[in-house]
């Protein structure tokens, strides 16, 4: 990607040159592989100072091949509280242990993850269905003693016809009805709190569109692929987006 950026600023003494009918906006972004926060501030500008575009060509490692749609990626942060205790008083109504029942939930994921690959909507991405997976995960103090805490990350990468809000009803029903009840009969100060990190918008272009058609012939190549893991935000300000 940064070669992207230098192959645009050395280009652009040569745009200063051409006689352009439409102007051409360079924009650079930061933070991108950590939760595109740079990409929302973009995003923004664009918005707030209505600037409009026929499309953007985003700089992504693609192999130069056309890229006209990527999955959403929504991230969870998870922290479980139970009862500490001596580790030789678990299961005696003495503690309750945070890392049991994060992994129940952990579970549940899995099983929501599951019916993603098995029943879920199909795209023409290169992992055609949505993913559901824990990322990562930290709990307990010592050998010896039952954990009071446990924290995890899960992630959820949507297709765009795919909504988070539907996967996150079927985990907060899990969490309302099953986990936290069960948490509580042991503690009744138990909790689970999940809290989103950040949420990047699937998009999808169109074959058809020009800047679509533009693209692919100055690039001599008219397959156009879906992408999984590219995250931006152009299409939540109405610019068409490309990867190339």
């Amino acid at each position: 990607m940064k070669g992207f950026v230098a192959v645009c600023m050395s280009l652009a003494p040569e745009l200063l040159k051409m006689k352009r009918a439409k102007p051409i906006h360079f924009a650079w972004s930061y933070d991108e592989e950590v939760s595109c926060l740079g990409g929302m501030e973009l995003a923004e500008f664009a918005r707030d100072h209505d600037v409009r575009a026929e499309g953007c060509i985003i700089g992504e490692p693609t192999g130069m091949t056309v890229v006209i749609a990527h999955k959403g990626t929504s991230h969870f942060w998870v922290r479980g509280r139970g009862k500490a205790a001596h580790s030789s008083l678990a299961l005696t109504g003495e503690s309750c242990n945070a890392i049991d029942y994060a992994t129940k939930l952990i579970t549940k994921l899995r099983e929501i993850a599951e019916e993603y690959r098995r029943n879920g909507t199909r795209h023409d991405f290169q992992v055609p269905f949505s993913t559901l997976s824990t990322n990562l995960i930290s709990g307990g103090n010592a050998s010896k003693t039952v954990p009071a805490e446990c924290e995890f990350l899960f992630e959820f990468r949507a297709l765009p016809n795919e909504t988070v809000s539907k996967m996150m009803q079927q985990v907060r029903s899990y969490v309302e009805t099953q986990l936290l009840p069960a948490m509580k009969a042991e503690f009744e100060d138990a909790e689970i709190v999940i809290t989103p990190r950040d949420e990047t918008p699937s998009f999808e272009g169109s074959e058809e569109a020009p800047i679509t058609k533009l693209v692919c012939a100055i690039n001599n190549d008219y397959k156009v692929w879906k992408k999984t893991t590219a995250r931006r935000r152009a299409t939540t300000v109405g610019l068409p987006a490309h990867q190339l």
